[in-house]
């Protein structure tokens, strides 16, 4: 993981942002899908990061996706549609025990075994 001088938030649910992703010049770029994503747009926001992965990383900044924190129960969902290929991290919010950092790195670990992805590479 490199030194990072900037990050930028974009909400996953507008298109239109994450569109402008590949010209900033931020070190990093955080795709949201906790705070900035109102509960009724969560699915809508998972679909636009999945497809536009690919999109986002002809950029220079490095791509993470904050997802929502364990304690909502939309984690794993949140993962199962954004682990790929491209992404540099997962950037896991509110955090409150060691256990939840431990809960997490299972659920990528798993996608990304399944994904042919380098374990530990996200």
């Amino acid at each position: 993981m490199r030194l990072l001088r900037s990050a930028l938030f974009t909400p996953g649910n507008s298109m239109r942002m994450i569109h402008k992703v590949p010209s900033l010049t931020a070190d990093a770029i955080i795709l949201d899908l906790e705070d900035s994503v109102p509960m009724s747009e969560k699915d809508t926001a998972r679909v636009f990061i999945r497809d536009s992965i690919n999109y986002v990383t002809s950029g220079v900044a490095d791509i993470y996706v904050r997802v929502n924190g364990l304690t909502t129960g939309l984690t794993a969902e949140d993962c199962e549609f954004v682990i790929q290929k491209g992404i540099a991290g997962i950037m896991l919010p509110k955090v409150e025990s060691r256990q939840e950092i431990l809960e997490a790195e299972k659920i990528i670990e798993k996608l990304e075994r399944e994904r042919g992805i380098e374990i530990g590479s996200i």
